[in-house]
């Protein structure tokens, strides 16, 4: 965690922040996630020693937004979304432990 939020922007996760208080594996999760956006989506930046993966899912709670960058390859520009306007969310690198957590959940349901 302490690399990924070395070099990407873990603001959120701090005292105030609108992640703050989701848990450790949640806070590991959001650092692999805006680690991951912020090396491009690089499928290398999510492994994590095995620990990453790359899912679909929006891991996203309450108010806090997990970010997903898009990149558009006809302009230079990079756009951010993480809200409710976002209809598709690809890309999300989160911890395994939580996709297999949310997976549990749907086959007990």
């Amino acid at each position: 965690m302490k690399l990924a939020c070395s070099m990407a922007d873990c603001t959120t996760l701090y005292y105030g922040g609108s992640c703050y208080g989701i848990g450790q594996k949640g806070n590991v999760s959001y650092a692999f996630n805006s680690y991951y956006q912020q090396q491009k989506q690089d499928p290398k930046s999510c492994d994590f020693d095995g620990l990453g993966m790359i899912t679909y899912l929006d891991p996203s709670m309450g108010d806090c937004r997990f970010v997903v960058s898009v990149d558009d390859s006809k302009s230079s520009t990079v756009a951010s979304c993480g809200g409710p306007c976002c209809t598709v969310f690809c890309g999300m690198c989160v911890l395994v432990f939580w996709v297999s957590m949310y997976l549990r959940m749907m086959v007990s349901a």
